[in-house]
């Protein structure tokens, strides 16, 4: 529905009252007509649709910066809402990595949601753009105390009072409420959604919540897991090994599912029959960091211990298992298992510095602290106290989502199997844990893994794409009752060309018929 042309000279500040929110003081109001605004939107950026070209696009900018008395921050509110092509409706977008939002991702997909008719919304939640917050400064307090102000405001709390803030907007500049409104997000903003779902759950009508780093203790401690093994056990193998055996996984296990198109499916299967140590010896050509030309290599065991370290997960002391997810196999490890090989070919490290923001700011809470690793006797207790530390604010984890269910919402969660970042099974034990507490939830809640998707879907060179037809099929379960029963993507195959796979929500599974035509025609759902 588009609604009758708005004039630009609407887009005043008189236009937009003070907006009352409960507990804050605001402190700025800002409003600016924005005009013939571009710009190519990947379908990276857009969680579950498709790549908008957004071009000469006009909109109403109205950013807020406001106060908790009493909590010393500073948050800054930046709503969109199109000039002429509004569509009735809100979707508000998340953050990324430690970014609650106000950052490149967030304004790609602002302007992807705009390119769609929507009004739309952004929080940086007080932590500031993403060079500050990459910094962390506003981690702490002061040395060896957390600012538990930030963390809240970047967990939750931020993101009531955005969603209160722009539909106050949204009424004062179209003089009516939004018909609906929806979150999308990936990673943080996939974490941000499922908050929504759990804290504030009649905000929204419906949510994409991609790849989300709930558990945020148990998703840190995933990502410094291999550096810390490598570090213990001082092996560091040449990256090109690591791709070599991901390579060799692929070759053994891609047929599980009776299709080649160099993906596995099925990584628990695979990860059954796929012994890395089984390749130690084998030569090949690698290239590495550091090392310039190709040279002929051997996969050393190293290679292999740290490739099944990766793939099993932390552990602590004498193997005890910490109940953290490995990668799963046939994932790009070579973001996590990151080693430098110069200089006299001997390789090292070079994730430490992501050791450090873990240990020394999350842990520690030392800014001058300089630990690069820790020991395995050490993990288990640092992902305790995190995770005690962190649970009532980034932990994300409580299934308890029948307020959700309810107030009639409606959720939609993506998974890459081939995530680096957020393993899959993080996301599938959440599910499980939503099903055991409500075994309804597949009327509102549904999760669609996708074999070879990296984080988020927006990797350069995976062979899986995000699928872009999920927030369609959203609006659609929203608006008219009809729940998601699969949805496509598009799988690049060897000779770059392009086949269209299935994905079904969890537990069913895509099953391939081999007499059929090629494509998403050959693909059904089985329980």
């Amino acid at each position: 529905m588009a609604l009758s042309s708005i004039t630009p000279s609407a887009c005043a500040p008189a236009t937009f009252p003070t907006p009352t929110l409960f507990g804050a003081e605001f402190l700025s109001l800002e409003v600016v007509q924005v005009t013939n605004y571009s710009s190519k939107v990947v379908e990276g950026s857009t969680f579950g649709s498709t790549a908008v070209d957004l071009v000469n696009a006009n909109f109403c900018n109205v950013t807020v910066s406001y106060t908790h008395p009493g909590q010393n921050d500073i948050i800054h509110v930046e709503t969109w809402l199109p000039t002429d092509t509004w569509n009735g409706k809100f979707n508000a977008v998340g953050g990324g990595g430690f970014n609650a939002g106000r950052y490149p991702m967030t304004y790609s997909s602002m302007a992807g949601a705009l390119g769609n008719g929507y009004a739309t919304v952004t929080t940086d939640a007080g932590l500031g753009f993403a060079s500050e917050v990459n910094s962390l400064l506003w981690l702490l307090a002061s040395p060896g105390n957390l600012n538990l102000y930030s963390l809240q405001n970047l967990a939750s709390a931020s993101l009531i009072d955005e969603a209160l803030i722009a539909k106050t907007f949204i009424r004062n500049y179209y003089g009516q409420d939004p018909s609906r409104s929806y979150w999308t997000g990936c990673s943080q903003g996939g974490r941000q959604g499922l908050m929504l779902a759990q804290r504030y759950p009649d905000v929204y009508d419906g949510i994409i919540a991609a790849a989300p780093g709930l558990n945020w203790a148990g998703v840190m401690i995933g990502l410094i897991w291999p550096t810390i093994y490598m570090e213990e056990t001082n092996q560091h193998p040449h990256l090109c090994e690591i791709s070599k055996l991901t390579a060799l996984a692929v070759s053994e296990c891609d047929a599980l599912d009776g299709v080649e198109d160099g993906i596995i499916a099925d990584p628990a299967a695979c990860r059954s029959i796929f012994d890395p140590f089984a390749h130690v010896g084998t030569e090949f050509e690698c290239a590495s960091i550091g090392e310039n030309g190709t040279t002929t290599r051997n996969i050393s065991e190293a290679a292999a211990a740290v490739a099944d370290a990766t793939w099993t997960g932390p552990v602590a002391a004498a193997g005890e298992p910490t109940y953290l997810h490995g990668v799963d196999i046939g994932t790009d490890l070579t973001s996590i298992v990151a080693t430098d090989c110069s200089g006299n070919g001997q390789c090292s490290s070079f994730n430490a510095a992501l050791v450090q923001i873990v240990i020394r700011g999350f842990y520690e809470k030392d800014p001058a602290s300089n630990t690069t690793s820790v020991s395995f006797g050490e993990l288990k207790r640092i992902y305790h106290r995190l995770r005690q530390e962190l649970a009532s604010s980034l932990g994300t984890n409580d299934p308890d989502l029948s307020e959700f269910r309810d107030a009639g919402g409606k959720m939609i969660t993506f998974q890459g199997l081939a995530d680096p970042t957020v393993p899959a099974n993080l996301s599938l034990n959440y599910y499980r844990d939503v099903l055991e507490g409500q075994p309804d939830a597949h009327d509102f809640y549904r999760i669609f893994p996708i074999p070879g998707m990296g984080h988020c879907g927006s990797q350069l060179g995976e062979p899986a794409a995000q699928p872009e037809s999920l927030f369609a099929q959203l609006r659609s379960w929203v608006e008219n009752g009809t729940a998601p029963e699969s949805t496509s993507y598009v799988v690049k195959l060897a000779d770059n060309s392009t086949q269209e796979q299935l994905s079904c929500p969890y537990p069913a599974k895509a099953v391939f018929n081999p007499s059929a035509a090629d494509g998403s025609s050959g693909w059904s759902c089985a329980s």
